[in-house]
């Protein structure tokens, strides 16, 4: 069995994901964190995101049954279930996850935009992770290690991993848990 410690044994594997940490930290550094506008992700659905977190603070998302209000609403009064009829509406098309998170984030104190983004990085990481260990697990040590550096580095992960409204690290940690729980011998 070969010693996964030894340093001189998986140097290679350690380089790969060193290189590709520091390509994804340089394209993250680059990125305006603080900026509505940042060059990842979808900053039209991170407005709605957060306008949802407003109006649960004005009107309170029991009111609604617990769906996000997109849209500027001051009462549940001015909030329509079809945008036809008003510019805020009950947003029911896609599961609400990334509101409850950042719903979650706003309870607790968190409320820039930076941490939201930061949250939603650690999401997606967390998900590539156990994906990570499960590609170790089924072949070799390095095609894990490949798999996280070629992931990391790829333009979907870096552009897509801190948004806060939208689908992709909620996926890639979901699926990276669920397949890491069946796969994984003894959990």
């Amino acid at each position: 069995m070969q010693n996964k410690f030894n340093i001189q044994s998986n140097l290679h594997a350690k380089l790969v994901v060193s290189i590709s940490l520091l390509f994804m930290a340089v394209w993250y550094m680059r990125s305006p964190f603080g900026s509505y506008w940042i060059n990842a992700g979808d900053a039209w659905v991170d407005g709605a995101v957060l306008t949802s977190v407003e109006n649960a603070n004005r009107i309170g998302w029991q009111e609604t049954q617990f769906f996000p209000i997109r849209g500027v609403a001051y009462t549940i009064d001015t909030v329509s279930f079809t945008p036809e009829r008003g510019y805020a509406y009950v947003y029911t098309h896609w599961p609400s996850g990334y509101e409850w998170t950042a719903f979650a984030l706003d309870y607790i104190g968190v409320k820039s935009l930076a941490a939201h983004r930061i949250v939603m990085l650690f999401l997606s990481l967390s998900g590539l992770i156990m994906w990570t260990i499960v590609w170790s697990r089924y072949s070799d040590y390095k095609v894990g290690a490949y798999f996280f550096g070629i992931s990391v580095i790829s333009y979907w992960f870096l552009n897509w991993s801190t948004t806060i409204g939208y689908w992709l690290p909620y996926l890639t940690l979901l699926s990276g848990v669920q397949i890491y729980l069946w796969l994984v011998p003894g959990r």
